[in-house]
C-alpha cells in the first residue's frame, strides 16, 4: 500500500493553484479550497474532535494519556462484547414463521401492559361507584332505632334497605378477526373494571357479527340476546368493537344494539381513535347527550338532533374511546347527570340511516406495507406525534410482535394512548400477521423501513438497544411472556428467532432472566464516576481551547508523581478526574461576571489531597490568578496540606526549573500580619494560599486580595478541604462560612470547589455561592483500592472489659486504675507484631502507628499515656533478658497471638525483630495542633476525636472506645493505608462503636446508590437537596425515619438457620389467623396488611437472631425506635411481605405457603461459615403495599425531581418512602437460598429481612403532607 502524502500547507496549496490556474482571483481561490475540503474523504480512523482534552508532553518514563474524563460524552453502545456492568448478549424475539436459527438460551421477558394510563382510566370511572340507596339487603338504621326507643321506651331494632352497588356490567366483545389486535387490550380493560369494585357483577359475552350476531359466553356456549336486559333496568351493557367487520355496515347489527338500548343503558366502546371512526361502520350521526336523572337508560338521554337530520325515532347510544377524557365524560353524564354530557351516535329504527344518492359505505382501503411510499409519507404527515414516533421506533426491526410494540410504547413513548397504537396498526404502514388466538406480528417492507429510519434520531437508536434492560428493571409483570432468545455462541441450542436483535441485554438483565453470567475481572480503571450536572450558563472550553495552552505546572506535578513511584494507571485516573472537575469550572479567560461552584465527594484513601493539588496545578496553567486552599481548623491539618502544596505545586527544594508562582503561606507562617504589608505582585504571577478555615485568616486574605488586586484582574479558585458539612450550605451559615461567602462573592470571576468524604446534607435555600449548584462529582475508588472500612470480621476484636478502667461516661478528673485492661494489652502486643513483621519484610522503617482513643479530656489522655508508656517499658525491660521466665512467657503470648490467624511471614522471621520493635516504640499524646509522628519507626498515639494527618499513614492498630461525632474523621481514624499488610491490621472497639460504624458505612453506601439513581434520572445538584440526608452517629443510633434497614450478613451454622426459619414459620402462623388470607402481590409475593406492631415486634423481630453482636445491637435500636413511634401513634399499621421467587426450581413450605427462595450473590471473599450479600432488597419489592394513589404520587414526585427531558417509569426509592403515611411501615422477608453445597442434612433457607420506614413526624423529617417537591 503506497504511503499517504501529507497535505500541503495553505501557502503551498495556493501557489500550486495559481500555477495551474493563474486567472483565478482571491474569491475563486477561496471557493476552490472550500470545495476541496468538502470533497476530501474522511480519514479511516477519525476521532471525535472533542474526545480528548489537551495533553501536555509527558516527561520521559511517565505515562500520561489524557483521556476524556467527561461522563457526559455519549458513545454508541456496542451490540456485543463487553458492556457496562459485564458481558452483554443480544436478544432476538421468537415469532411464528421465523426463518433464522439463533444459538443461545430461550428466555421469557414480562410483557408490558396493553392498556396505557390505567390509573387515569380508573379515576375516570369512579362515578360508577355511586351506590343504589335501597338495596336488597337490610341494615340496622341506628337513627330510627334510637328515635323509636325515645318515643316508645322499647328497644326494637329498626331495619332499612342497605345501599348497594348500582349496576351489573356486561361486556359484549366483538369477536371479529379485526378485533384480534385488541384482545389483550380488552382483557386489560376488563381487569380495570373488575378492580374498580363499582359493579355488582361483571360478565363477558362474545359477539359474532359474521355468524348471525350470535352471543356466546367465555366457554363458547350460546347465550340469548334477551338475557342482556334486566327487569329493574340496573344492568349496564358496554359493546366493545372497532366496527371494522363488514357486518357493522349492515342495518341488522345496529337493530340488535338498538333493541338492547331500549330497556338497558348501552354504550359502544371503540379502541380506534375518533378520527378513524368514519372509515368504519361507525359512520352514524353524532350528537351531544345529557341526562336529567342519573342511572337511567338510553331512552332518558336528552339531545338536540341536527337540523338536516331526517325525522325518525332516533335512539342515542354513547360512543366512547379508550381515553380517560372520553370515559370520564360518559361516567359523569350517566351517573352524575353532568351538564356537559357526552358524545353519542344516533341509531334509527331501520338500523342505519338511508340517505338518497349516497353509495353504500365500503371497507377502508388498506395500503399493503411497502407498496406505497406515498402512504408512508401521508401517515407521517397526518398521524399524531406519538403514533408517528411509535412507528419510527419500529423501523429497525424486520418483524416484531404486538407485545414488543407495547414495550416500545411503555419505555419510549409514555404519553401514547390506545388510540395512538390503533393508528399505527391500522395505518397500512405495517402488515398484520395473525392466527386465530395466536400472536399478532407486525411487518414492514424494506422501503417503508428505510423511509421510517430516516426519521429515527441517533439518540433514539441508542436508547432502543437498552429498551429491554429498562423494561425488565421497571418491574413489569404479567401472565403472558415476551418470548426471546439470548444469543450465546459458546453454549445453548439453535432456536428459531428473528435475525434482527431487539437489543442488548446487560449482565444484570441476564441474571434477572435466570442466566449464569461470567463477570470479567474489573480493571484498575473500571469504576466510573457519578456526576450530577447542571450546565446552565456554562461555556465548554477545556476540550476546545485547552490545546493552545501550556501545561507547565501539571507537567512538573507529573514528574513528582513519577519520582514517588505512582503507578501509571493511578496517574491516568488522577488526570481524568482533575480534567472532569476543571472542565466544569469556567474558563478563567472568559470575560464578564461568572461564578461556578461544585462538590467533589472523595472516599477516604482515594487521594483527595493529590486530586486537589492536581486541580490547582491545572487551574494555574489554565489562567486562574489566585488559588486559596482552605484546610481544617487545626494547625496540623494545614501544615500537612501546605507540605503537599510545597512539594507538588511549588517544587520547593527541588532541582526542577522554577516557575513563576508565589506562595504567601509556609508551614510556619499562615499569612501573618507581616505578609499583609507586602507590595502587590505582578498580575502575571499566580498566587497560592494554604490557610485554615478560620474567620480571621479568611478575612485577612480577602482584604489583602481586594487591596492589591482589583476584583476584575484575577480569577479566583477556592478549594475547600475542611470537611465542614455541618456549616456550609445552611440557610443560616456560621461565622466562618460567612467569611468564606464574602471571599467567594467578593470577586467577579470565582470558582468554589468543596471536597467531602461523604455525601453531606444540602440546603437549596442556603447561600448560592457555597451551594454546589453546578456539579456534584463522586470520585470513584479504583477496583484495586483498599476499602477504607476495616473488614468487620477477622480484623475486628470486640472490647468488653473497659468499663471499670474507662467508663463510657467519666469526667476530666477520672483516674484510670493501675493495670491496663487485657484488650488494650493485646492491642499493644498486636502492634508490636505488626512492627516486627514490617521489619521482617524488609520495608523501610517508616513510622507505623497505633491510635488509642479512649477519652475526650486532655487530662485523662495524659494519664493513659503514662500508663501505656509504663507498660511498654515493662515489655522492653522483660525482653532485655531473653532467657528469663517473664521473657519466655511474653514470647509465648506473642506466638499464640501470631498463630491465631493466618500470616504471610513465618514466626521465626518475625520473632527475631520483636525486641528492636518494642525498643523503637514512642508513646505520645497528640492534639489537633501538634504533629504526632516521631522519629521512631513505631508510634503509639493517645489521641482525641481528631487524628493528625501524619498518623493516618501506616495505621496498623486502632483501639477505640468512643465514636467520633465527625463522620469523616471517624472513618479516617479507621482507615488502613498501604503501608501495613492486610493480616497485621486490627480494630479494637466495643460493640456499640462497631454497630454505629457499621451503620454509617451502610448509610454511606445507600447514599451512593441514591446518587447513582439521581444521576440516571438527570437530577441537578439543586434538585438533589431534596434527596440527600446527613449521616452521623447520633441520627444513626436514634432515628430511622425515612430509611431502610437490611440484614446483609448471615451465620450459616445449622442451628442458626433452623432457629430463624422456625421463627419465620411461627410468625406466618400468627399472621394466618382466621379471616386474614394474604394478598398475592403481582401474582408472586404474599402480603399481609394492617398487622399490629406488637405482633411484628414480639413474634419476629424480638425472636430473630442476627449474625453478630453489633447486628443484634442495631436491631435493638430499631425495635426501640419502633416502640417510641408506636407510643406517639406512628408505625401502627404494618404490612408484612413474604417474597417468593417466580419460576424457582425448588420451593420450601413456610407455614403451608410454598415459597421459592431468592438467590443473592455472596460478597467475595467471605469467611467460612458466614454469608454476606451486597444488597438484599429488590427494587420491585418496595411498593407492594402502596395503593394506586400513593404509587402515582411517588411517580409524580420522581418525575418532578427529574430533568425535563427524562420521564421515569418507576418511582425512586426516596419518593416511595416519602409517600408512605407515618403509620405505614413495611417488613419484607426474604428466604434466600443458602450457599451450602454438599451438606449431609438439608438446611432451610437463610432468612433475611428489610425494614422500610416512612418519614415520621416525631423525627422532624418530611411528610407526604409537606411540600417536599
Amino acid at each position: 500500500m503506497p504511503e499517504e502524502r501529507p497535505l500541503p500547507a495553505l501557502g503551498e496549496a495556493v501557489s500550486m493553484l495559481r500555477a495551474v490556474a493563474p486567472h483565478l482571483d482571491a474569491t475563486a481561490l477561496a471557493e476552490a479550497l472550500w470545495l476541496a475540503s468538502r470533497a476530501a474523504p474522511a480519514p479511516a480512523e477519525a476521532s471525535e474532535p472533542d474526545a480528548t482534552p489537551p495533553a501536555p508532553p509527558a516527561p520521559a518514563g511517565t505515562a500520561d494519556p489524557r483521556t476524556d474524563p467527561d461522563p457526559r460524552t455519549a458513545r454508541p453502545p456496542t451490540p456485543s462484547g463487553q458492556a457496562e456492568g459485564g458481558p452483554a448478549r443480544t436478544l432476538h424475539e421468537r415469532l411464528p414463521g421465523s426463518g433464522t436459527r439463533v444459538t443461545g438460551h430461550a428466555v421469557a421477558l414480562p410483557r408490558a401492559s396493553a392498556l396505557p394510563h390505567t390509573l387515569e382510566l380508573t379515576r375516570a370511572l369512579r362515578p360508577w361507584k355511586r351506590s343504589w340507596r335501597t338495596g336488597r339487603d337490610q341494615a340496622l338504621d341506628v337513627s330510627a332505632t334510637v328515635d323509636a326507643y325515645a318515643r316508645s321506651g322499647e328497644l326494637i331494632p329498626v331495619f332499612a334497605p342497605a345501599p348497594e352497588r348500582w349496576f351489573d356490567l356486561v361486556l359484549v366483545v366483538d369477536d371479529s378477526p379485526s378485533m384480534q389486535v385488541w384482545r389483550e387490550t380488552v382483557h386489560a380493560f376488563t381487569g380495570v373494571l373488575d378492580r374498580l369494585g363499582a359493579f355488582r357483577t361483571l360478565q363477558v359475552r362474545h359477539f359474532h357479527p359474521d355468524s348471525g350476531n350470535e352471543l356466546t359466553d367465555p366457554e363458547g356456549r350460546s347465550a340469548s340476546a334477551g338475557q342482556l336486559g334486566a327487569p329493574d333496568g340496573r344492568r349496564l351493557v358496554v359493546v366493545v368493537s372497532d366496527c371494522a367487520a363488514p357486518a357493522w355496515r349492515a342495518p341488522e347489527i345496529w337493530q340488535q344494539v338498538r333493541s338492547w338500548a331500549h330497556g338497558t343503558p348501552v354504550a359502544l366502546l371503540n379502541p380506534l381513535p375518533p378520527k378513524l371512526w368514519r372509515r368504519t361502520g361507525l359512520d352514524l350521526p353524532t350528537v351531544r347527550v345529557t341526562q336529567q336523572v342519573p342511572g337511567t337508560g338510553n331512552a332518558g338521554l336528552d339531545f338536540r338532533p341536527p337540523p338536516l337530520l331526517p325525522r325518525d325515532s332516533w335512539l342515542p347510544v354513547p360512543v366512547l374511546s379508550l381515553s380517560p377524557h372520553s370515559l370520564g365524560r360518559w361516567s359523569r353524564a350517566v351517573m352524575l347527570a353532568a351538564p356537559d354530557g357526552c358524545s353519542a351516535a344516533l341509531i334509527p329504527a331501520a338500523g342505519r340511516p338511508e340517505v338518497p344518492g349516497r353509495p353504500e359505505p365500503t371497507a377502508p382501503r388498506r395500503v399493503e406495507a411497502g407498496t406505497s411510499e406515498a402512504g408512508t409519507e401521508r401517515f407521517l404527515r397526518t398521524a399524531s406525534p406519538a403514533a408517528a414516533r411509535l412507528a419510527v421506533l419500529c423501523s429497525p426491526f424486520d418483524r416484531l410482535s404486538l407485545d414488543m410494540l407495547h414495550v416500545l410504547r411503555a419505555e419510549h413513548v409514555a404519553e401514547a394512548t390506545t388510540a395512538d397504537v390503533a393508528e399505527v396498526v391500522s395505518s397500512g404502514v405495517f402488515t398484520l400477521e395473525a392466527e386465530p388466538g395466536g400472536q399478532v406480528v407486525l411487518r414492514a417492507s424494506p422501503q417503508v423501513r428505510a423511509r421510517l429510519e430516516q426519521e429515527l434520531p441517533e439518540h433514539e437508536a441508542l436508547r432502543l438497544s437498552r429498551t429491554l434492560n429498562h423494561h425488565l428493571a421497571s418491574g413489569h409483570d404479567g401472565l403472558r411472556r415476551l418470548l426471546t432468545v439470548a444469543e450465546d455462541a459458546d453454549g445453548g441450542e439453535a432456536v428459531a428467532a428473528e435475525a434482527t436483535p431487539l437489543g442488548v441485554a446487560l449482565s444484570r438483565t441476564l441474571e434477572l432472566l435466570g442466566l449464569v453470567v461470567e463477570r470479567p475481572v474489573a480493571g484498575p480503571d473500571a469504576p466510573a464516576p457519578v456526576v450530577l450536572d447542571d450546565p446552565t450558563g456554562h461555556e465548554p472550553w477545556l476540550h476546545e481551547d485547552g490545546r493552545r495552552r501550556q501545561w507547565a505546572f501539571w507537567e512538573r506535578f507529573l514528574r513528582h508523581l513519577a519520582v514517588g513511584n505512582w503507578p501509571p494507571d493511578a496517574v491516568d485516573r488522577l488526570n481524568s478526574a482533575t480534567d472532569a472537575v476543571l472542565s466544569r469550572l469556567e474558563d478563567p479567560r472568559r470575560p464578564g461576571h461568572w461564578q461556578r461552584s461544585g462538590l467533589v465527594v472523595t472516599g477516604v484513601g482515594t487521594g483527595r489531597t493529590s486530586h486537589a493539588v492536581g486541580l490547582a496545578a491545572k487551574a494555574v496553567d489554565a489562567g486562574y490568578g489566585a488559588i486559596v486552599v482552605l484546610t481544617g481548623p487545626t494547625n496540623a491539618e494545614r501544615r500537612q496540606t501546605q507540605s503537599r502544596v510545597d512539594e507538588w505545586l511549588l517544587s520547593n527544594g527541588s532541582p526542577v526549573r522554577p516557575l513563576d508562582i508565589l506562595s504567601l503561606t509556609t508551614q510556619n507562617d499562615e499569612f501573618s500580619s507581616f505578609r499583609t504589608s507586602l507590595p502587590p505582585p505582578a498580575e502575571s504571577v499566580p498566587l497560592v494560599f494554604v490557610i485554615k478555615k478560620n474567620r480571621r485568616v479568611v478575612d485577612r486574605v480577602r482584604d489583602w486580595l481586594a487591596r492589591v488586586s482589583p476584583p476584575t484582574d484575577r480569577p479566583l479558585l477556592v478549594i475547600d478541604l475542611a470537611n465542614t458539612s455541618s456549616t456550609a450550605g445552611k440557610s443560616n451559615p456560621s461565622v466562618t462560612a460567612r467569611s468564606v461567602l464574602r471571599l467567594v462573592g467578593g470577586f467577579r470571576r470565582t470558582a468554589y470547589v468543596r471536597y467531602e468524604s461523604f455525601l453531606p446534607a444540602l440546603d437549596a435555600s442556603g447561600p448560592p455561592e457555597l451551594f454546589p449548584d453546578h456539579f456534584i462529582y463522586h470520585l470513584p475508588a479504583p477496583s484495586d483500592h483498599l476499602d477504607p472500612r476495616p473488614p468487620l470480621g477477622a480484623s475486628v476484636r470486640e472490647v468488653t472489659d473497659h468499663e471499670t478502667w474507662m467508663p463510657d461516661r467519666h469526667r476530666s478528673g477520672h483516674v484510670p486504675p493501675e493495670g491496663l485492661p487485657a484488650s488494650l494489652r493485646e492491642a499493644i502486643n498486636t502492634f508490636v507484631l505488626a512492627c516486627a513483621a514490617r521489619r521482617a519484610r524488609g520495608r523501610a522503617p517508616a513510622p507505623d502507628s497505633m491510635l488509642v482513643y479512649v477519652s475526650n479530656f486532655v487530662a485523662v489522655q495524659d494519664r493513659v499515656r503514662h500508663q501505656v508508656a509504663k507498660h511498654i517499658q515493662v515489655l522492653a525491660d522483660t525482653l532485655r533478658k531473653p532467657d528469663s521466665t517473664p521473657a519466655l512467657r511474653l514470647r509465648d503470648q506473642l506466638a499464640s497471638l501470631w498463630f491465631a490467624d493466618p500470616r504471610a511471614a513465618s514466626w521465626d522471621e518475625v520473632s527475631a525483630h520483636i525486641t528492636p520493635a518494642v525498643q523503637g516504640l514512642a508513646i505520645v499524646r497528640v492534639s489537633d495542633d501538634r504533629p504526632g509522628a516521631a522519629v521512631s519507626p513505631g508510634v503509639v498515639a493517645i489521641c482525641g476525636p481528631r487524628v493528625p494527618p501524619d498518623l493516618r499513614n501506616g495505621l496498623a492498630v486502632s483501639y477505640q472506645l468512643r465514636s467520633s461525632n465527625d463522620y469523616a474523621m471517624f472513618v479516617h481514624s479507621n482507615h488502613w493505608s498501604d503501608g501495613v499488610g492486610d493480616e497485621d491490621r486490627r480494630l479494637y472497639a466495643p460493640p456499640a462503636v462497631l454497630s454505629v460504624y457499621e451503620h454509617l458505612i451502610t448509610f454511606a453506601d445507600e447514599q451512593l446508590r441514591g446518587l447513582r439513581d439521581m444521576a440516571g434520572l438527570g437530577v441537578t445538584p439543586r434538585q438533589s437537596a431534596l434527596w440527600l440526608r446527613p449521616a452521623g452517629p447520633r441520627r444513626a443510633a436514634e432515628d430511622f425515619s425515612g430509611t431502610s434497614v437490611e440484614t446483609l450478613s448471615f451465620d450459616l451454622s445449622p442451628a442458626m438457620l433452623h432457629h430463624n426459619f422456625q421463627a419465620l414459620e411461627n410468625f406466618v402462623h400468627v399472621l394466618d389467623h382466621p379471616g386474614s388470607d394474604p394478598l398475592s402481590h403481582t401474582g408472586r409475593n404474599l402480603l399481609w396488611m394492617d398487622v399490629p406492631p406488637q405482633t411484628v415486634l414480639q413474634e419476629f423481630l424480638d425472636v430473630y437472631r442476627p449474625h453478630t453482636r453489633p447486628d443484634r445491637k442495631q436491631l435493638d435500636l430499631v425495635c426501640a425506635y419502633v416502640r417510641r413511634c408506636v407510643a406517639r401513634g406512628e408505625l401502627t399499621r404494618w404490612a408484612v411481605q413474604l417474597v417468593r421467587k417466580a419460576g424457582a426450581s425448588e420451593s420450601v413450605s413456610v407455614a403451608g405457603h410454598f415459597v421459592g427462595p431468592v438467590v443473592r450473590r455472596a460478597v467475595v471473599p467471605d469467611r467460612p461459615g458466614t454469608y454476606t450479600v451486597r444488597r438484599l432488597l429488590s427494587p420491585v419489592d418496595q411498593f407492594g403495599d402502596l395503593d394506586m394513589e400513593q404509587y402515582a404520587a411517588a411517580l409524580d414526585l420522581t418525575r418532578s425531581a427529574s430533568a425535563p427531558d427524562r420521564r421515569p417509569t418507576r418511582p425512586s426509592t426516596q419518593a416511595m418512602r416519602a409517600v408512605r403515611r407515618p403509620d405505614q411501615p413495611l417488613l419484607t422477608i426474604y428466604p434466600v437460598a443458602p450457599p451450602v453445597e454438599g451438606a449431609e442434612d438439608p438446611v432451610p433457607p437463610v432468612v433475611g429481612f428489610v425494614l422500610t420506614f416512612p418519614y415520621t413526624r416525631g423525627s422532624g423529617g418530611p411528610h407526604p403532607e409537606d411540600d417536599i417537591t
